[in-house]
């Protein structure tokens, strides 16, 4: 995740150069950024200084207007469904809602075939 003073310094920057005395002087930035990420680490602070570097405790972060992606643009834009799906099946894992196979220590994606590896089967052949 990024730390808050990098976008602070890119809006500080923003203002100067358009002289303008607004949030980023203005101009509209997008941010692509998985707000689920873990927060910035800063070595040798406490817990509380590493939430305090995140975006969402800036003055900026405070403006910020968050728009979800709700749709897959390859899915719809190429009509590839497979995509879409293993897309949803990612987020799926991600949200620890894909079934986990513990025998083959993998997790089940629907839309992929699991191929064994060299190791997977050498593990399978020293169980029997």
């Amino acid at each position: 995740m990024t730390h808050r003073g990098a976008l602070e310094a890119v809006g500080c920057s923003l203002r100067d150069l358009r002289r303008k005395d607004i949030p980023l002087g203005g101009v509209t930035v997008v941010l692509v950024e998985e707000f689920t990420e873990t927060v910035p680490v800063i070595q040798e602070d406490t817990t509380a200084d590493d939430l305090k570097a995140c975006l969402k405790e800036s003055y900026l972060g405070r403006q910020v207007t968050k728009l979800p992606l709700t749709v897959n643009m390859i899915t719809k834009l190429f009509g590839d469904q497979t995509a879409g799906m293993f897309s949803y099946q990612l987020l799926n894992l991600k949200n620890g809602q894909l079934s986990y196979v513990h025998q083959m220590q993998h997790y089940m994606l629907p839309c992929c075939e699991m191929v064994p590896t060299a190791n997977d089967r050498n593990m399978q052949q020293s169980m029997v």
